[in-house]
């Protein structure tokens, strides 16, 4: 009885472990949190476990009977997209500027004629806060397309633009662009590294876009663009998750076929 309990205490030893760990995964998942009623009010509520000094950032209630700590694991909610916890000049500039009212219109995407060399971030700030709904808003991006002149449009009022599916990691959209010069998709969606985006499936480099945002270059025309969240280090996570996951079953198998193997001696 002592060894095969020997033999045993191994195998439950490393399914354990793997159960812990993929309850941490599992619970680490949710990085997107969908905006409810406006962009002002989930940044208010979601910046203060970075803003306030000794508070922790917020986190989800414990799961059932409590199970591997998970209710430890400091979580941190994002808005339009995945981003850094902070960014200088975002909340205590432009969220407090008209230029919420901006990020509160339904027009999220928008095509644009022309755009504009990214100044200073103050200057950028400066004309930035002062742009609200039914005004022309600029595009500064230090990607600046050949071809485009500096133009700025009330977003909405130039071509077309029409999501088709929408999600936190996938945006699939129609555009369409008049004239021959071609247009700059910009948009009140965060920036972040792990952005693609595909023009007709062929990738496209997502530029940064009045400081925070993201957007592409589009060729003239009727195009499908689709977006989409796909750091780089996903992946290999999800398959080390997976190879830790088949390693562990098979020790398992392994040891319970030694002890059976025992057993029948």
């Amino acid at each position: 009885m002592g060894g095969t309990i020997s033999l045993l205490a191994p195998a439950l030893i490393v399914v354990a472990f793997h159960a812990d760990m993929s309850g941490h995964l599992y619970n680490n998942m949710e990085t997107v949190a969908v905006p409810r009623d406006s962009i002002r009010q989930v940044e208010m509520v979601h910046r203060r476990g970075t803003d306030i000094a000794g508070k922790p950032g917020p986190h989800h209630p414990p799961r059932r009977w409590n199970f591997f700590n998970v209710q430890q694991v400091i979580k941190e909610p994002i808005v339009q997209g995945y981003i850094a916890m902070q960014s200088k000049g975002f909340d205590e500039i432009l969220s407090a500027s008209r230029f919420v009212e901006v990020m509160k219109s339904p027009v999220r995407f928008w095509l644009s004629p022309g755009v504009e060399k990214t100044p200073p971030r103050e200057s950028a700030l400066t004309v930035l806060s002062g742009t609200g709904a039914g005004s022309p808003v600029p595009v500064f991006t230090d990607d600046v397309p050949k071809g485009l002149p500096i133009e700025r449009v009330v977003p909405g009022t130039y071509g077309a633009t029409a999501i088709r599916f929408y999600s936190p990691e996938k945006i699939e959209m129609e555009v369409e662009i008049p004239g021959k010069n071609g247009a700059f998709l910009a948009s009140t969606e965060r920036f972040a590294s792990g952005w693609k985006a595909w023009v007709d499936g062929t990738p496209q480099k997502v530029s940064k876009v009045n400081l925070y945002f993201r957007g592409i270059p589009v060729p003239a025309g009727r195009h499908t663009v689709t977006w989409k969240y796909e750091p780089e280090l996903w992946g290999p996570l999800v398959a080390v998750s997976r190879i830790t996951l088949l390693l562990a079953l098979g020790a398992g198998f392994y040891l319970l076929r030694r002890i059976g193997a025992k057993g029948s001696r």
